[in-house]
């Protein structure tokens, strides 16, 4: 499903909680920012994508649900992506949510959470899509040593 927010573009897709899910999620979220003409790591989006949805398939709810948009600030020239994945099964607090909120930094989310309710937990990950700048190098190099 497609849909336009405001000055954001949107996606989201419904999917079975089932092992293949991380791979299909990862691979329709890239497609999709890759259509929106975005550059930027796919093995870093892949991965995050993959961690959330692992967690919402460890769940052991039968259903899950992926939304993905982008909104370009104009101000930091900076483009941003909010991955949110739903599962259908609602938690407390559980003790790998840690875990899975450093794995996901470690990957290079710039924010990112989980929340429990009655219809579902729900975690999400805020991406900087923004291509890295160019190393600057040295006028010459060290004398090695």
């Amino acid at each position: 499903m497609r849909t336009r927010i405001a000055d954001r573009r949107g996606h989201n897709w419904p999917l079975e909680s089932r092992p293949w899910s991380p791979n299909s999620a990862a691979k329709r979220v890239v497609e999709a920012l890759h259509a929106w003409g975005h550059r930027f790591d796919t093995d870093t989006v892949g991965a995050v994508v993959k961690l959330l949805v692992t967690a919402a398939v460890d769940d052991g709810g039968d259903h899950l649900s992926v939304h993905l948009t982008d909104h370009q600030d104009h101000a930091l020239v900076l483009v941003l992506v909010l991955v949110l994945v739903l599962s259908s099964v609602p938690h407390t607090e559980r003790p790998d949510d840690r875990a899975l909120l450093s794995a996901i930094a470690r990957q290079g989310g710039i924010d990112c959470g989980t929340e429990s309710a009655q219809d579902g937990r729900r975690r999400w990950a805020l991406l900087d899509l923004a291509p890295p700048l160019p190393r600057s190098l040295p006028e010459r190099c060290p004398a090695p040593v």
